[in-house]
């Protein structure tokens, strides 16, 4: 693999990153979807919490093991954003090692947001580089650090999802 094929698998993955918050975020569920390798496994992993995962979200009072198996699956959890009026993710600190020419080992920051919680971990995240060219997700083992339940003492100024958000400038 040349260094500049390296670089560039390492900024498609960290692209992958970009594209699974910023659809979450939309809630734009099919671009979501295209993030995930058919077979994908999220998890979350509550260190604190000796509890079997669940494949669904039991509570939001705190935070609770999860894992779903298969890309249809992890699209049902993860689209229970749309219970709340407004939520975000933003990740940060995204480190691509490379183990392969078709392989990358992810972990980053991500910081979870919403009308009525927060929630700081970090993504232990496997990608891989299918058959048509584009980095998906195979696993994803989110490990919170930090939670917090209480209203958000802000004003909601926009709605989402916004149908057209891939024509803004």
């Amino acid at each position: 693999m040349s260094d500049y094929s390296a670089l560039l698998d390492r900024f498609q993955v960290t692209e992958l990153i970009g594209r699974y918050v910023d659809s979450i975020n939309h809630r734009d569920w099919a671009r979501y979807a295209d993030c995930w390798a058919e077979r994908g496994i999220f998890r979350q992993t509550v260190e604190t919490v000796d509890e079997a995962p669940n494949a669904t979200v039991t509570t939001t009072d705190r935070p609770i093991n999860l894992e779903a198996v298969g890309r249809d699956a992890v699209v049902k959890l993860v689209s229970n954003y749309d219970n709340f009026p407004w939520a975000f993710q933003i990740a940060s600190g995204i480190l691509v090692t490379m183990r392969g020419a078709a392989e990358a080992q992810v972990r980053h920051v991500l910081n979870i947001r919403s009308n009525s919680l927060t929630m700081l971990g970090i993504c232990y995240d496997r990608a891989v580089k299918q058959r048509d060219g584009v980095w998906r997700l195979v696993v994803r083992d989110y490990r919170p650090s930090y939670f917090e339940r209480g209203d958000a003492p802000g004003l909601q100024c926009r709605r989402l999802p916004d149908p057209n958000y891939l024509n803004l400038p």
